[in-house]
């Protein structure tokens, strides 16, 4: 390890992206920091564009292209790029489709680390891109420069001035692999991993643009089913399933105060969109009856809050 400038990993998984796979490894590529190695991780894709794509890295220095035996799913090939692929100190995940701006964010990030080796992550500003391209840069780390002990982290999460978006934030691979990142095969594999890793350290934010987020049809999150819904409800409860691996840098019963009032928080905007987007009713219920199994206050202070109680009512007489 080069301690003066530890080995950084992109990793960026893609499944038949052959329009935008070329911003994303060129984005990266153009990341001013050294020492860094690029592994495009791509999953069986079956567009023939696509192998014409990898083969015109196939000889880039830095680059390393990787293509699954069989397609092993989206968040197994996280798992597998990470844990089997990945050599770098620090590693990000640039999902395929998305793209850097900056081309400064991981020198930054990594300076910062540097400086404060209590950190486990470091969080740049991401911007959503629309289907319409209108850009949007998210309102999280767009603050001062800053670095917060886990429990302001996650103060500041709910508050809106922190979140670790997976494209945007650098995390260190050896804690994540540790405490066993992307071990659930959900929406928010990501979010979940970060979730838990947020209580082993310090986390960062810079107020840099790093990267933009595409919207787009193909997104994984662009039609979230009811079964997808109840999947993603391991996500609320994250912080507590901290095993003897974590080293949790704060008290028990600040986590379980903070997950009740996270989980009442997106929860209860999930619930609504699956009554109004789903219109589902047998959803909303079995989606509420996991929330209580998590959290039992936030799952009843959802089921009464009155636009819910309307939506489901409406959604029996049939009315949009």
């Amino acid at each position: 390890m080069n301690n003066e400038r530890p080995l950084v990993s992109i990793m960026i998984p893609t499944y038949n992206q052959p329009d935008f796979l070329p911003e994303a490894v060129d984005s990266a590529l153009a990341q001013t920091y050294p020492n860094l190695e690029i592994i495009i991780a791509d999953d069986r894709s079956t567009d023939e564009a696509c192998r014409e794509v990898l083969a015109a890295y196939a000889d880039t220095p830095r680059v390393r292209v990787c293509r699954n035996e069989t397609n092993l799913g989206r968040v197994a090939n996280y798992q597998k790029t990470l844990y089997e692929r990945a050599r770098g100190e620090w590693v990000l995940n640039l999902d395929g489709d998305d793209y850097f701006v900056d081309p400064t964010f991981i020198e930054q990030a990594v300076r910062l680390a540097q400086a404060h080796p209590e950190v486990v992550m470091i969080s740049g500003v991401f911007v959503d891109r629309s289907p319409e391209d209108r850009l949007k840069p998210s309102k999280a780390n767009s603050g001062p420069e800053r670095i917060y002990s886990a429990a302001e982290a996650f103060e500041a999460m709910l508050e809106g001035g922190y979140f670790p978006f997976h494209g945007s934030t650098l995390y260190r691979r050896e804690t994540a692999v540790r405490i066993g990142f992307y071990q659930h095969d959900i929406i928010s594999a990501d979010l979940e991993s970060l979730l838990r890793l947020m209580l082993t350290g310090h986390a960062a934010s810079l107020p840099c643009e790093a990267m933009v987020r595409r919207r787009h049809g193909g997104n994984v999150s662009s039609a979230i089913s009811v079964p997808d819904f109840l999947d993603d409800t391991i996500t609320f409860s994250a912080p507590l399933r901290a095993g003897s691996a974590m080293e949790a840098k704060v008290d028990k019963s600040f986590v379980r105060d903070w997950v009740a009032r996270y989980t009442f928080r997106k929860g209860k905007d999930n619930a609504y969109k699956i009554l109004k987007n789903n219109r589902s009713n047998a959803g909303y219920f079995a989606y509420v009856r996991e929330i209580v199994r998590c959290t039992p206050k936030s799952g009843v202070r959802i089921l009464l809050q009155p636009k819910n109680i309307l939506k489901v009512l409406r959604n029996l007489l049939g009315h949009a």
